[in-house]
Formats: C-alpha cells, structure tokens, sequence
C-alpha cells in the first residue's frame, strides 16, 4: 500500500524549486566570477585526486601478493 504523498506548505513549492539568475548589479557580478572560480578549482582539484587515487589503488593491488604473504606469516606464527 502506498502513501499518498501531503505538502505541508503547497504554497512554498515554486519558491523552493526554482532559482533565479544573478542579479546585475556589479557586487552579483563579482560575486559569480569568484564562486566560478572556486568551482574550477574544485574541478582541476577533484581530477587530479582521481587520478592520484586510481594510482594508489593501482598500486596497492599491484602490492596485494606481498601484503598478503606477509599477513600469512604472521598467522602461521
């Protein structure tokens, strides 16, 4: 059985769901430029920690035989 669903405030949809564009004024303006930039940032950033981290997995897969040798040895003891 499903639940219908309620809106508590129905009026609050269109505001909550939509964004208006920037303003025009230069302070938005300026404003939009820095948050751009910080978000290319985060993008440049972001790929080079993908890449760093398929290398790493790269290389702890790589290691897996000798890590796992060394945990058998320790086991047998």
């Amino acid at each position: 059985m499903q639940m219908p669903r309620v809106l508590a405030m129905p009026e609050a949809v269109g505001a909550t769901t939509c964004v208006t564009g920037p303003a025009t004024d230069e302070f938005s303006a300026h404003l939009a430029e820095i948050l751009n930039g910080q978000w290319l940032g985060y993008q440049a950033f972001s790929a080079q920690t993908a890449v760093l981290h398929d290398g790493f997995m790269t290389a702890l897969n790589a290691s897996a035989p000798v890590i796992n040798a060394a945990i058998r040895t320790l086991l047998d003891r």
